[in-house]
């Protein structure tokens, strides 16, 4: 995302403390499993769509068919994957008090 593309400054203890407060949704953060990528959003996209361009089709990060996407808590969710990336369309009745989290199948 954008924070994490930009110069942090560090501090004198070797900390980039504050550096997150202003975090949106196009932050996105990544670990996986040997069946599943977890995406997860900084925060939840005012529009309720996720971009994510590191999973573009045809991207070096992974290459392979995605099979299905679920938001976590919710069940599965409608997403398309173009050069530009994969948009992932959160449903508008979802819990937003936390963080997104999507669990994308390989």
């Amino acid at each position: 995302g954008p924070i994490a593309e930009s110069d942090i400054a560090i501090n004198a203890q070797g900390f980039n403390e504050g550096s997150y407060t202003a975090a949106t949704s196009k932050e996105i953060r990544f670990t996986q499993t040997p069946k599943h990528l977890y995406a997860i959003a900084l925060a939840w996209p005012d529009d309720n769509m996720v971009h994510i361009k590191a999973l573009a089709d045809g991207s070096e990060y992974h290459k392979g068919r995605i099979k299905s996407v679920e938001l976590l808590g919710y069940g599965k969710v409608k997403f398309t994957r173009t050069a530009d990336g994969l948009t992932v369309n959160l449903p508008a009745d979802a819990k937003r008090s936390v963080a997104p989290v999507l669990r994308i199948k390989k």
